[in-house]
């Protein structure tokens, strides 16, 4: 049982990695016409998605701490 749960965690964590991957090169390319294909832009959306993944790990850490199995 335990085994299958930490498949299922493995698995989700392999998809929202990929979704992350995907959403950032769409938003390289939404950002492409406005700022060019710089240092900058590429910047932007990385400093963005690395933004947005800690604020996640910190909430699923709370949420981690708050409710212990």
């Amino acid at each position: 049982m335990a085994s299958r749960v930490g498949l299922y965690f493995s698995a989700a964590s392999f998809v929202a990695g990929a979704a992350t991957m995907v959403i950032e090169i769409a938003a390289a390319r939404v950002l492409a016409p406005l700022m060019g294909v710089s240092l900058y832009s590429w910047t932007s959306v990385i400093g963005v998605i690395l933004a947005g993944l800690a604020a996640g790990s910190w909430l699923a850490g709370a949420a981690a701490d708050r409710w212990r199995a």
